[in-house]
């Protein structure tokens, strides 16, 4: 068992060369590592001063609003990082990190005062001091300038009269400065005055000094109030909380690692002496103005003794976490209770990683950093502009239903009849939504090519309109995902229609009750505006009476392709046609025939497009070549032409699409306009819950081209490895890496979570596997077993210990 997380918590580790997120885990509340806010500071270090061999060390982390701040400190790599909206955009803000200062050296403890200004601990290890900074809301200045000084103006507030190490800074309510100096054991107040900056000392007091411990284990007498002390930070009742790191620098050492809470009534005594004068608490204040509260030592009491770093407090909860140097983790502790502690460590062991040497000034996330998103393809991590699909109408993250049933998959609709309208919302975010968001959703008519706001308004009444205005969203913690339903109490009509099409699309759109329809889009390009925005999501469904096969002479009809202008220049354009089997992978259907009946002005194009087409049946064409479609079409501005589609089979299958795109063409250059995608049966992402595949029979990992992942929420069993089996013999492993070490896949049984996040991705390289398990918190993998043999299943379950 280890301690729960309350908020998310950012880790620096200096001797790894990255910075780490934690969120709590929505099941555990322990302490669970989120990629997708990992900070590979050795790859900014090399992009920034690329060739130079500098060793990134990164010593402690602070907030500033949505920007991080990195304080780095090893010998050849000595400055202050920012990474603008860190909080929003993860470890995409490594994208545009840049320098805010190098003038400095050796960076440590950091903190913001209310003007904006950052002070920092620099200089060398073992005599440093205080510099202030201006200039912190700065952007990314350019690649030509990333690597300089970019901060504004430095003052040197200095080292308040002694050679010093100071570690971590921290401010008061009223402006004050607060300092821990490891090499003097003692804390240092900077205070602000009109004539510039005083400091007073609280020196260290010699023992032996009572302890706050109520167990008998740990309430021998202290030796030093202070002993090498470096976390800081304040809790709600604004006592200054100071952690030693107890290392024995110096010849000062304690018996026990400790805690020390110093009251507000100490702190006033030292801001009312003199400045630049020292002042130490008598020992009589001991459990009245100061109090020492000692830790077991590793190992329940029987190992070395831990080493204090950076401290955070959750001031709302009163919980209290540090970086713990020597067991290369943290601790947390309840205040209330931190008097009564026993020997036992492992209720208090905090599942992060911190190294040794290293500060860690870590940082707790106390603003708001919910980051709500819908994925356009299974491979979207949220980040914006999505780069992680191309036809983006295809989510698999809304779907309709007929009934509110909580079904996870597409169901064709009835016409006109009541439905339901599902999202799965995901918070990306290092903090759990506030439920202040709502789902605004649309429909219209689809076509390959749409504009906003075009029919999503209802402006044509038949062809579109809102299905609702805000449906809540409800509280979503950092890294989960939440089902959101929308009644949709009357779909459209297809008879009702001129065509009787029965293709139609939807629209998602994570938004702010209130807010104006379509606010925050940039432009009028639907395509463009769903790929650019992480709130919206975009999917195409059918409206279809049940057993009713629409006719397209004597064929049946999959619908009708709408071939669209929105743009107010005329345009050549090509449609791309590709035909998916029940897998979602290129179809191979002996015999098939795509067949396009043109109308109105497109049916004149045509006919003249021998090299693309043939015609088999009066006024119906069978395309050629589906991939090359129809090329060199002509759209005057804002014109729409239409063709029905249809797909004969000469044999019956489970399931199968037709994914229509449409591109732009301009010279050499082709550039995706939009798309429709007919589904139709059973078809793995759209109509039915994804399959594994079993592998080829071959001891590569090449073969494992159609493993589709997913993830449930419940109680993790780590494994590193998957056997694969064809039959009785072994065909494959699959060996889950990151950054060259073992990457846990977790598995989990059905227990009572929620499903989410389906990737229906048929992956053509086992390294998108290894992408797509780097761009979220690690995934939970989970293998639908109604497609999979005996052997597969089996060994699946034997690598986890449980049913699969």
């Amino acid at each position: 068992m280890s301690a729960n997380l309350s908020k998310s918590l950012i880790v620096p580790e200096y001797k790894n060369g990255k910075v780490s997120a934690y969120i709590p885990d929505p099941m555990s509340g322990a302490a669970q590592a989120y990629p997708s806010y990992q900070i590979d500071v050795q790859a900014i270090i090399d992009s920034l001063f690329p060739g130079q061999g500098r060793i990134a060390a990164p010593n402690a982390c602070a907030l500033h609003g949505n920007d991080l701040f990195i304080a780095c400190s090893s010998p050849n790599a000595q400055c202050v990082l920012k990474l603008a909206d860190y909080l929003h955009l993860g470890r995409e803000a490594s994208a545009k990190a840049f320098v805010f200062t190098l003038d400095g050296n050796d960076y440590v403890g950091m903190a913001f005062d209310a003007a904006n200004l950052l002070y920092v601990a620099e200089g060398n290890f073992g005599d440093n001091q205080i510099v202030q900074y201006s200039g912190t809301g700065g952007g990314y200045p350019g690649a030509a300038t990333a690597g300089q000084d970019n901060y504004s103006t430095r003052i040197v507030l200095g080292n308040a009269g002694k050679t010093s190490y100071f570690a971590n800074l921290v401010f008061d309510a009223a402006g004050n400065l607060w300092a821990s100096d490891y090499q003097n054991h003692r804390v240092v107040v900077f205070t602000p005055t009109a004539a510039g900056w005083q400091w007073r000392e609280l020196s260290n007091l010699s023992g032996p000094i009572p302890v706050a411990n109520s167990t008998a284990a740990l309430s021998a007498p202290s030796g030093f109030l202070f002993a090498q002390p470096e976390g800081l930070d304040f809790d709600a009742a604004g006592n200054l909380w100071v952690a030693n790191n107890n290392d024995g620098s110096g010849g000062v050492k304690n018996g026990k690692t400790s805690l020390v809470r110093l009251s507000p009534a100490l702190q006033a005594a030292l801001l009312s002496q003199a400045p630049g004068s020292s002042h130490t608490p008598p020992l009589a204040s001991a459990n009245n103005s100061f109090f020492i509260y000692q830790l077991p030592n590793l190992n329940n009491n029987a190992g070395a003794q831990p080493q204090l770093g950076g401290l955070q407090i959750d001031r709302a909860l009163g919980r209290l976490y540090v970086n713990e140097e020597a067991g290369l983790n943290g601790r947390a502790y309840d205040i209330a209770t931190l008097a009564g502690i026993g020997t036992t460590t492992a209720g208090n062991d905090l599942s992060v990683t911190s190294t040794n040497p290293g500060n860690g000034g870590l940082v707790l996330v106390s603003s708001h950093a919910a980051v709500l998103y819908i994925r356009d393809a299974p491979g979207d991590s949220g980040a914006e502009p999505d780069v992680s699909t191309t036809r983006p109408w295809e989510t698999g993250e809304i779907w309709p239903r007929q009934i509110a049933d909580g079904g996870l998959v597409q169901q064709d609709l009835a016409p006109g009849q009541p439905a339901v309208l599902y999202a799965r919302v995901i918070n990306r975010g290092l903090t759990p939504s506030d439920g202040s968001e709502v789902l605004r959703s649309y429909w219209v008519r689809a076509s390959t090519g749409l504009a906003v706001p075009g029919n999503w308004n209802g402006a044509s009444p038949g062809n579109g309109g809102m299905i609702n205005a805000q449906v809540p969203i409800p509280v979503i913690a950092a890294g989960g995902s939440a089902l959101v339903p929308t009644n949709w109490p009357n779909p459209p009509t297809p008879a009702s229609a001129a065509d009787s099409d029965t293709h139609y699309c939807l629209l998602a759109h994570i938004t702010q009750p209130g807010a104006a329809a379509f606010a925050g889009f940039p432009g009028s390009d639907l395509m463009s505006d769903v790929l650019a925005l992480r709130s919206v999501a975009w999917r195409n469904i059918h409206i279809i009476a049940p057993n009713t096969i629409q006719k397209m002479g004597r064929f049946p009809t999959l619908g009708v392709v709408r071939v669209q202008n929105t743009s107010t220049r005329e345009i050549s354009t090509q449609l791309e046609f590709e035909i998916l089997d029940g897998h979602r992978r290129a179809a191979r259907h002996e015999g098939a025939q795509l067949l396009l009946e043109p109308h109105g002005r497109l049916l004149e194009q045509l006919a003249g497009a021998h090299h693309a087409l043939e015609a088999p049946y009066p006024g119906i064409y069978q395309l050629r070549d589906p991939k090359r479609g129809l090329p060199q079409l002509r759209l005057a501005p804002g014109e729409t032409q239409s063709l029905t589609l249809s797909y004969v089979l000469e044999k019956a299958v489970k399931g199968f699409a037709i994914r229509v795109t449409q591109y732009a063409l301009e010279g050499e250059t082709r550039t995706i306009i939009g798309g429709q995608t007919f589904v139709f049966g059973e078809v793995a992402g759209f109509t039915s819950l994804p399959a594994v595949q079993p592998a080829a029979a071959s001891p590569v990992i090449a073969p494992f081209d159609a493993y589709t992942l997913s993830y449930r929420s419940g109680h993790p069993t780590l494994a590193a490895r998957i056997y694969c089996w064809s039959g009785a013999r072994r065909v494959g492993t699959i060996d889950f890496q990151n950054e060259g070490a073992p990457l846990p896949a977790n598995f989990y049984d059905g227990g009572n979570g929620g499903w989410g996040v389906y990737l229906f991705h048929p992956l053509s390289r086992f390294e998108d596997v290894l992408r797509i398990l780097d761009s979220e918190r690690p995934l939970h993998l989970y293998f639908t077993p109604d497609t999979l043999d005996a052997g597969i299943i089996s060994s699946a379950a034997q690598a986890v210990g449980r049913s699969v």
